[in-house]
């Protein structure tokens, strides 16, 4: 399902956003437990649901969102890495390690929306041919979608042709506010 309050933001470099879930109860839990504690069968399960979400036959490649390697060494693994393993899966589509996150960003989650679109200026790079492809973004959730819009532009300049969000869960914006 399309995120509800992305339906009326401006046009953007994202072509769509698109998150399985609302961001609480079990999807809450699941991507917490995926995010920080590595425990990637919390990928497989949030999987079907993203899959079942998206219109078929309609992308190329999965785009994982990047981690700087300095988090994903504290990490030890990118969950949007492991979500797009385990959507692969689902939709037959091959995982493109597209982009580079070249700028150590601080963490998003006490940011304001301006100061995550600032946090993530300049952040990303491109990593694989992506011209005249369609993509499909992939991240764990959807707050203000600052760094997904940073990727996505970065996606567009390198010729990708659209670029469409899938996240496991999403936060309202009363929920984020």
């Amino acid at each position: 399902m399309e995120c509800p309050d992305c339906t009326t933001r401006p046009q953007d470099a994202l072509d769509q956003r698109i998150s399985a879930y609302a961001y609480r109860d079990t999807a809450f839990l699941l991507i917490r437990a995926l995010k920080y504690t590595n425990v990637e069968c919390a990928a497989e399960a949030l999987a079907p649901g993203i899959a079942a979400a998206l219109p078929p036959d309609a992308y190329d490649a999965l785009v994982p969102v990047p981690l700087h390697k300095r988090r994903k060494t504290q990490r030890g693994f990118n969950q949007a890495y492991a979500l797009c393993e385990a959507l692969s899966k689902h939709i037959n589509l091959p995982v493109l390690d597209a982009l580079t996150r070249n700028k150590p960003t601080k963490t998003q989650t006490r940011l304001s929306r301006e100061g995550r679109l600032t946090n993530v200026r300049g952040a990303f790079s491109i990593n694989a041919e992506v011209a005249g492809c369609s993509l499909l973004l992939v991240d764990d959730v959807l707050t203000t979608g600052a760094t997904a819009l940073a990727c996505a532009e970065t996606l567009k300049a390198a010729g990708a042709v659209s670029v469409t969000l899938a996240t496991a869960a999403r936060v309202s914006e009363q929920e984020d506010a």
